[in-house]
């Protein structure tokens, strides 16, 4: 697989994981980049809801060989495609070794057909979202200033590193009042995986409260599209170029 596959996931739900993926993949289509969004929240999937997506086939029906992967996506635009999963199927969130495999198998073929792939997991520490983790080359993890984020947070991390030995993470900081609060509370989750993990996660940025966030959700298009000019597109650009520069420094 190639150095492409960038995972983003939270400890807890609420946290806005989903929001700002397809607003990363908004982004970097949009700059040139050809890029697929997988939906991998494979039992309450809502990738295709945000962007009010017409979906026929989801990854469930190719895990099942019921499609084809090619026609499982949906195209937002020419650079910007959807791999989407189902909502409301339990079964789909405790998949087995061959399942795994098989993911791991369909993330390969498309790594030739896309220059970067962001996996949507769904939140906690469920296998399913351990596996996407380590089927990917960048874990982004994202949290808010909330204490129950926070812990969940650094929860994900260090179960994570338990269970694949992983020990570069990136904190992405949304839902904050500005760059010193989020460096407060990344410098204090720093400080706990310092002390109990012995590594140090790297600080990929923040994203400030703002409320063409929430309109964005209500219109279902990218918040960064509908509105370039806001404090939060103005945020999550930087972390697409931080994004990129990781990527191209793992290549």
């Amino acid at each position: 697989m190639g150095p492409n596959v960038i995972a983003f996931s939270s400890g807890k739900g609420g946290v806005g994981k989903t929001s700002l993926s397809v607003n990363v993949a908004s982004l970097l289509a949009q700059a040139g980049t050809k890029t697929l969004l997988v939906d991998g929240d494979l039992g309450l999937a809502n990738v295709d809801i945000l962007l009010n997506l017409n979906v026929e086939t989801t990854l469930q029906d190719v895990l099942e060989q019921k499609a084809e992967l090619s026609d499982s996506l949906a195209w937002v635009n020419n650079n910007f495609a959807v791999l989407p999963a189902t909502s409301g199927v339990p079964d789909m969130v405790n998949q087995g070794p061959d399942a795994q495999k098989q993911m791991g198998e369909l993330l390969d073929q498309l790594g030739s057909e896309f220059d970067m792939i962001l996996i949507d997991t769904a939140a906690g520490i469920g296998a399913d979202v351990l596996w996407f983790n380590h089927l990917s080359q960048i874990s982004t993890v994202v949290l808010t200033p909330d204490p129950t984020s926070i812990t969940d947070a650094y929860a994900l991390i260090k179960v994570i590193w338990q269970e694949y030995d992983r020990q570069e993470f990136h904190l992405l900081l949304n839902q904050v009042q500005d760059e010193e609060e989020a460096e407060k509370f990344y410098s204090g989750l720093t400080k706990v995986c310092e002390n109990y993990l012995q590594f140090r996660p790297q600080f990929l940025g923040h994203v400030t409260k703002d409320s063409s966030v929430q309109k964005g959700l209500r219109s279902k298009k990218p918040f960064a599209q509908e509105f370039p000019q806001s404090q939060a597109t103005q945020d999550l650009t930087q972390i697409v170029i931080r994004l990129k520069e990781l990527s191209m420094n793992q290549a």
